[in-house]
């Protein structure tokens, strides 16, 4: 079994490479529903800038839902958890006890 950073390691790396992808990805398929939207001779009256920008919202979030599941279901299959309580077990152990937040008040 692969140790916790190299696994660490490979998840952030497919996270990473997948964030470009789908980056490129809608940059394409924006590019092909509305061409003159990229077009070098395109004045800036000839496109709604309020319609590009609810298109570029749309897809932002559509992304950012997809890749945060993506990431999230990786390292729930990278770590083999069931359910939250497991992950919270999990990184209590990786984590060190110097670099926790008490949720104790110190009383002085």
């Amino acid at each position: 079994m692969p140790s916790d950073s190299s696994t660490l390691f490979v998840v952030g790396s497919v996270a990473a490479v997948s964030f470009i992808g789908a980056f490129g990805v809608s940059v394409g398929l924006a590019r092909r529903k509305s061409p003159e939207a990229f077009s070098r001779n395109a004045v800036q009256g000839q496109v709604n800038p309020a319609r590009l920008a609810m298109r570029a919202l749309g897809f932002g979030t559509v992304l950012a839902v997809v890749g945060v599941s993506g990431l999230v279901l990786s390292i729930k299959y990278a770590l083999g958890i069931k359910n939250a309580s497991e992950f919270g077990d999990r990184i209590h152990k990786m984590v060190p006890d110097d670099a926790r937040i008490s949720n104790k008040k110190k009383t002085d």
